[in-house]
């Protein structure tokens, strides 16, 4: 492949450049994260440009093209390899330079990255079953505000299979209460970037409105914040924070898979999301059912939540060798 010599001051450029991009990253992707991540990835991209004296821009297909076989002896994922990808793509359309993204080489280079590495789902954190929650719910015993809290967080997060960043993106005023039960409105999603939104139900039977209920009921008068700010916030003895963050929100749900005697480095906010699907396909939910309680769009995605939940349903070892 062909080297392009990257200019002495690559590493101010690189820097300036990112401030210049900043826009455009904005046009690019509406999701903040979107934008931090690309930011992040033209980053790393430019500094390996600086470190082997290739041009960052415009850049070679060439470059492209190592570069993206870098990151797969890094080890980085199929996602986020075609995450860098895209940025340093978008990074080219903010600077008015044609993307290398596009050329053959860059084509075939993805093509290998993606049989060698593979393109198999994975999920960071274990799912956490029914049972699990309900265990663990227990296990916030009390009536103190906290104790309050983190019942109200695990059992809507399971219940509304909530992404973490949608749980503590909740205000108070996004849970309506009504003769059914509550209906719980997610103003803006992963993926809901454009904030259409979508309603999510709990019935008045289920666990979750029993704990959502209490928890709104205590921290609007207990706590005197009334119907205005996060519904979930951080808590100190008998007074009030902020908004908890998505990182808090998945260290509640560590600390009482700790107490269950579990290995809290394997579960997080999301356990709460993968476990209802898991625990709903194993009891026969259609999917359809699933997908409008988590806000799904694609079955297959769906069903890359529930795979292992039939593995021993259904099976066909069992109909041709079972024990004597």
């Amino acid at each position: 492949m062909t080297r392009a010599l990257a200019p002495a001051s690559v590493d101010a450029a690189a820097l300036e450049l990112l401030a210049k991009l900043a826009e455009g990253f904005a046009q690019a992707a509406t999701s903040p994260a979107t934008r931090r991540a690309y930011a992040s990835d033209w980053r790393a991209f430019t500094t390996w440009c600086a470190s082997t004296k290739l041009a960052a821009l415009p850049a070679t297909p060439d470059t492209l093209a190592l570069y993206l076989g870098h990151l797969a002896q890094l080890g980085r994922s199929v996602s986020t390899i075609e995450r860098a990808r895209a940025a340093i793509s978008v990074a080219h359309a903010a600077a008015n330079r044609e993307s290398p993204s596009k050329a053959l080489v860059v084509k075939k280079t993805m093509e290998g990255i993606r049989r060698t590495v593979g393109v198999a789902h994975k999920h960071a954190k274990k799912a956490l079953l029914e049972d699990d929650v309900a265990r663990m719910i227990a296990a916030a015993d009390g009536a103190d505000a906290r104790a309050a809290r983190d019942r109200a967080l695990i059992a809507l997060g399971f219940a509304g299979a909530f992404r973490r960043a949608e749980l503590v993106a909740l205000d108070v005023a996004d849970v309506v209460f009504v003769d059914e039960g509550a209906v719980v409105t997610i103003k803006r999603s992963k993926t809901d970037q454009e904030g259409h939104g979508r309603r999510v139900a709990l019935p008045r039977e289920s666990a979750a409105f029993e704990h959502l209920e209490a928890w709104a009921a205590l921290r609007a008068n207990a706590l005197g914040r009334g119907k205005d700010g996060a519904l979930f916030v951080a808590l100190k003895g008998s007074t009030h924070g902020a908004r908890l963050s998505p990182a808090a929100a998945a260290d509640v749900v560590k600390k009482y898979a700790e107490k269950l005697g579990l290995d809290p480095s394997l579960f997080g906010g999301h356990s709460l999301r993968r476990g209802f699907v898991t625990t709903a396909a194993r009891a026969g939910a259609h999917e359809r059912a699933i997908m409008k309680q988590t806000g799904h769009r694609s079955t297959t995605v769906l069903r890359s939540y529930i795979e292992d939940a039939g593995l021993f349903e259904d099976n066909a070892v069992n109909d041709i060798w079972r024990k004597a």
